[in-house]
C-alpha cells in the first residue's frame, strides 16, 4: 500500500473520539489560552500533538515529530519499561499474536462444545488449545523475566483486555467496517 493510499484509508476513519483527561480548572484555562493563542481549539491542538506523537494521518514536519517523541521518551511513564504485561506485548510487537493465540483457544473451546464435533476434531482442538496456551504462557514468562514486580497472571490478563476494550470503544464504526 502506498503512502497516499494509507493516508486516504486513514482519512475515511476520522471521527470524534472520547477521551477524558483529568485536568484542574487552572490547567483547562491554560490549555484554552495556549490553543487560543494559536487560533486553535483545545481539540485541534490535541489532534495535532497526537498526530506528531504517533506519526499520524495529519502529522506535521519531521522536526516536530522528533521533538514530541523526545518529550515522550524522556517522560517518566516512557522509561518505566514493561510495567504491565500489556505494555510488554505492545513494545515487543506481540499484542496481535497474543490476541490470535487467545482467539484460537476460545474458538477451539467453542468447537469442542458443538454436538456435531467428532472425536478427531475434538482431539485436534485440544491440541490447538494446548499449543496456543503454551505460546501465551511463554509470552507471559518472557514478560516476567523483564519485570520482577509483575502482578498475578489473571490481573495482568485483565490489563490486556481492558486495553483492548478501551481501544475498541474509541474506534469508529466506519473504521471497524474498513478493516
Amino acid at each position: 500500500m502506498t503512502y497516499s493510499e494509507r493516508i486516504n484509508k486513514e482519512i475515511k476513519t476520522i471521527a470524534p473520539r472520547t477521551f477524558k483527561p483529568k485536568l484542574s480548572d487552572a490547567d483547562v484555562v491554560r490549555l484554552y489560552d495556549k490553543a487560543g493563542s494559536a487560533g486553535l481549539t483545545p481539540e485541534q491542538l490535541f489532534e495535532q500533538f497526537v498526530a506528531d506523537l504517533v506519526d499520524g494521518t495529519y502529522s506535521g514536519e519531521s522536526d516536530k515529530r522528533v521533538i514530541v517523541n523526545k518529550w515522550f521518551d524522556r517522560s517518566d511513564f516512557s522509561t518505566t519499561s514493561y510495567n504491565t504485561f500489556c505494555a510488554y506485548l505492545i513494545k515487543e510487537n506481540e499484542l496481535e499474536y497474543f490476541y490470535d493465540m487467545f482467539e484460537t483457544v476460545i474458538e477451539c473451546q467453542e468447537e469442542m462444545l458443538e454436538p456435531t464435533t467428532t472425536d478427531d476434531e475434538a482431539e485436534y482442538c485440544a491440541e490447538c488449545i494446548k499449543e496456543a496456551d503454551a505460546e501465551i504462557q511463554q509470552l507471559y514468562a518472557d514478560y516476567c523475566k523483564h519485570n520482577r514486580n509483575h502482578r498475578k497472571y489473571n490481573d495482568e490478563l485483565k490489563t490486556v483486555f481492558e486495553y483492548s476494550k478501551c481501544l475498541n470503544a474509541n474506534l469508529s464504526e466506519r473504521a471497524a467496517k474498513i478493516e
